[in-house]
């Protein structure tokens, strides 16, 4: 038995996560920099990469030059994070090695071009944050299987605040703006309130400590999935993203709507939702009796600690790749 399962483990073809870009100026969220960090904590290898001009790089990735050769090196795969267009993320190592993609943001307007990116690559294995288009994606392309990855974070670079009673800012609602509900808040607060949001895609902080600093003062933070504020973009597509764990590991009152997800993960759902009958009146009774939701806040906030983490992504991730007979231990 011990000889089969050492053979087995020979077998399994090494994978590396093909390193991140360069992270942009003025970035604010760092899942990307966290997945990678998780990933090295877990033993995972890095394969390093040469980074190309973005406009050349799209070029090539377009052209149909180099998708007349395709080059393979079978003993390796390559983990590649990024979006829907495998073609530009994984460019030029996608014509060497085997590339298993781990998926953020593919919302309905890109699924032609992931699939056809899919299908061009031969993708056999794929991760997706969006439960649902890992599901179409499996029923599209025949062969291929895909998991659902949710988005993680690192809970460590957020801070708890204090009690919901004790917070200078009343209402924040950073990032996407839900106008509908922005204008219900305008008619409900008075001058004693204070309602920071975005304007005009001006940012409300300025860098990544003020954020959290932000939202760890803030008593109710506002949220809502995009497929309610950007309908157009995801094609109706919902799906949980990381700024519902940073309220929550802030200790702050959710408003607004949880994604199915969201619910599915934590077991229970976490955020108020908005009574839309009598949004004003809901809202002016929680701003009254905000402290009778300290307890629910707590209960989010050591709840979120167990499941949000991208160490415990990686862990699953890596579970599954196993099962798939991919290596992922390097010493």
């Amino acid at each position: 038995m011990y000889g089969i399962n050492n053979m087995i483990e020979h077998n399994r073809k090494p994978i590396l996560l093909l390193d991140l870009d360069k992270p942009k100026k003025n970035k604010y969220q760092f899942y990307l920099d966290w997945f990678k960090k998780a990933w090295i904590d877990a033993e995972g290898g890095i394969k390093p990469k040469i980074d190309f001009p973005f406009q050349l790089k799209m070029i090539l990735a377009k052209s149909g030059v180099a998708r007349r050769i395709k080059f393979s090196k079978e003993n390796t795969a390559l983990l590649v994070t990024g979006g829907a267009y495998i073609d530009f993320t994984a460019f030029p190592y996608n014509y060497f090695y085997e590339v298993v993609p781990v998926f953020w943001d593919t919302w309905k307007k890109y699924h032609p071009l992931m699939i056809s990116s899919l299908k061009r690559n031969k993708v056999k294995l794929a991760f997706f944050t969006q439960k649902e288009v890992a599901s179409l994606v499996e029923r599209e392309i025949p062969g291929i299987k895909t998991y659902w990855l949710p988005e993680g974070i690192e809970s460590a670079e957020y801070i708890r605040g204090s009690n919901l009673v004790d917070r200078k800012i009343q209402i924040l609602q950073f990032g996407r703006k839900f106008e509908n509900y922005h204008q219900v808040i305008l008619k409900t607060i008075s001058a004693n309130h204070t309602y920071l949001f975005s304007c005009d895609d001006k940012k409300i902080f300025k860098d990544f400590k003020e954020l959290t600093q932000g939202i760890s003062d803030s008593a109710i933070t506002i949220c809502f999935p995009r497929s309610m504020t950007h309908p157009e973009i995801t094609g109706g597509i919902e799906t949980l993203t990381q700024r519902y764990w940073e309220c929550m590991l802030s200790k702050s009152l959710i408003v607004g709507k949880a994604p199915k997800e969201l619910i599915e993960i934590m077991g229970y759902n976490p955020v108020i939702e908005v009574d839309w009958r009598n949004p004003g009146e809901q809202l002016k009774e929680l701003l009254n009796c905000i402290g009778e939701y300290q307890s629910f806040v707590n209960k989010n906030y050591f709840r979120a600690l167990e499941v949000c983490s991208w160490d415990n992504r990686i862990n699953k991730l890596q579970k599954i790749l196993k099962n798939h007979n991919y290596e992922v231990t390097f010493h």
